[in-house]
């Protein structure tokens, strides 16, 4: 098997890694006015993006298996507990992006008082 597959497969990511980037940087230059949501937008950044590169590279690996004497049902099972996985750290990230948007909002009590 050739590495051709995977450098397509990230390659066609670029451009979610570089939205991703560009959200790590201004994550981080908004650091000192924001501090709690800069650190939840990186955490939820880099989890999206290792997640995506990880599990790309363990579906790459897959069919491997098969050469070391799995059988293709057992990889087939794997796969759907990797997939399992898979949703669940990408759901955990979107969940804390989320929560980055949501936090350090004033209540609406001081949102309506006059500065």
């Amino acid at each position: 098997m050739n590495e051709s597959y995977f450098y397509y497969a990230l390659s066609t990511r670029w451009p979610v890694m570089l939205v991703s980037l560009f959200g790590l940087v201004f994550a981080i230059v908004r650091w000192k006015r924001h501090p709690k949501v800069s650190l939840l937008a990186i955490v939820g950044l880099l989890l999206f993006q290792l997640q995506s590169i990880a599990f790309n590279a363990i579906y790459y690996i897959l069919p491997r298996l098969a050469t070391r004497g799995w059988s293709w049902g057992s990889i087939d099972n794997l796969s759907i507990v990797l997939d399992v996985a898979h949703d669940i750290l990408y759901a955990t990230s979107i969940a804390i992006l989320a929560a980055a948007v949501f936090s350090s909002r004033p209540k609406r009590d001081e949102a309506r008082r006059p500065v």
